[in-house]
C-alpha cells in the first residue's frame, strides 16, 4: 500500500527542488524515512507564512521561499488557526507544492557519495578548476558542498564519523488531488 511521507525540507532543498534539480535524497539511518519504501510518495513540508487570527481559519499564506501563495482552497474544512498560532509553519500535506514518487531506496556509507550523487540532491555542479591552478590547491566541488550542508543539516550525525546514509533515488510527480 502507497503512503504519503512529509519532509521537512531545509531552504536549499525546496530551491533545488524548485528548480528540478533534486532526482535523490540522504539521510541519516534511523530517520523516519527510513519505514518508506518504494512507491511511497514524498511530499515536502516548506516553511509558510500563515496570516489571519487565532481560532479562524487562515486569510493568506505565502511560501516563505518565495513569497508564492499557497492554495488555501486545500486548507482543511472545518480547521481553524490554534490558539497558540505562530505566522510560520511547516503545514502538511494540504500545502505541499513539491511531491515525489520513491523509487529506489538503499544504504551506504555517507563518504561513498559521489560527485555526481551530489549533483542528483540538487548540490550545484561545481566551477571548472581555474586554468594554471595547481592540483594541491584545494577546490570546491558539490560533493564536498554536500557533506558541509550535511553537517548543518544533521548535526548529531557528522559527515566526518561516515554515518551510514538511508539514500532515496525520486521521481517528481503532480500533486494528487
Amino acid at each position: 500500500m502507497r503512503t504519503d511521507r512529509p519532509l521537512i525540507a531545509p531552504p536549499r532543498l525546496v530551491r533545488a527542488a524548485l528548480a528540478g534539480a533534486v532526482a535523490e535524497l540522504r539521510l541519516p539511518a534511523g530517520h523516519p524515512l527510513t519505514e518508506a519504501i518504494p512507491g511511497d510518495r514524498l511530499y515536502l513540508r516548506e516553511e509558510v507564512h500563515l496570516e489571519g487570527r487565532a481560532g479562524e481559519p487562515p486569510t493568506g499564506a505565502v511560501y516563505a521561499i518565495d513569497g508564492a501563495p499557497v492554495d488555501l482552497g486545500r486548507f482543511p474544512a472545518g480547521k481553524v488557526l490554534p490558539p497558540a498560532f505562530q505566522p510560520v509553519r511547516y503545514p502538511g500535506a494540504w500545502a505541499a507544492r513539491l511531491w515525489f514518487r520513491i523509487v529506489r531506496k538503499h544504504y551506504h556509507p555517507l563518504a561513498q557519495i559521489s560527485e555526481a550523487e551530489a549533483i542528483a540532491e540538487g548540490i550545484p555542479p561545481a566551477p571548472a578548476r581555474p586554468r594554471g591552478m595547481p592540483a594541491w590547491v584545494a577546490h570546491p566541488t558539490a560533493r564536498g558542498d554536500r557533506l558541509r550542508f550535511w553537517d548543518a543539516e544533521h548535526p548529531d550525525h557528522p559527515a566526518a564519523g561516515n554515518p551510514t546514509a538511508l539514500a532515496l533515488t525520486l521521481a517528481p510527480i503532480d500533486r494528487p488531488s
